[in-house]
């Protein structure tokens, strides 16, 4: 068996080396790139992105939490907005770190509500979503309620 031996001077071994100091340099932009890109860069903030407004049970069920979270924040504050202006007051008079974990605790005590009262075995699979987000915000906040079907 006879080892084939490269001289340091032969052009064959001279282009491998060039081909893997090429590689080398592409892995290390592509990981500077990688990391110099923020890792949130176009990505929606929790409270955006709700679809599920005027939808049936059935989908509020097989949507993602996350679609969920969203759509409750939207129906907190519409709701907020139109019936309960003292809470409101007080959620805008709250410093931007505050306000945005207070906003995030009522939108997720919401989403928990709705989640909670169409779980059981009663609820029909094709009423509107929204009807339980309305009983669910009175329920959690005391108040009379416009209809939030308009909501989007």
């Amino acid at each position: 068996m006879t080892l084939w031996l490269k001289r340091p001077g032969d052009p064959e071994r001279r282009f491998y080396r060039r081909a893997n100091l090429r590689f080398v340099i592409l892995f290390l932009c592509f990981g500077i790139l990688c990391l110099m890109s923020p890792p949130n860069s176009g990505a929606d903030e929790w409270y955006e992105g709700g679809s599920l407004h005027s939808t049936s049970v059935r989908k509020w069920k097989q949507a993602s939490s996350a679609n969920r979270l969203a759509t409750a924040a939207d129906w907190f504050l519409s709701m907020t907005g139109k019936s309960n202006k003292e809470l409101q007051m007080e959620l805008t008079a709250m410093g931007e770190v505050d306000y945005q974990e207070a906003f995030r605790y009522y939108a997720s005590r919401l989403e928990r509500c709705v989640s909670e009262k169409v779980g059981k075995r009663t609820v029909r699979q094709e009423d509107r979503i929204s009807d339980y987000a309305e009983k669910c915000y009175k329920t959690l906040h005391g108040t009379d309620l416009v209809p939030v079907m308009a909501v989007s």
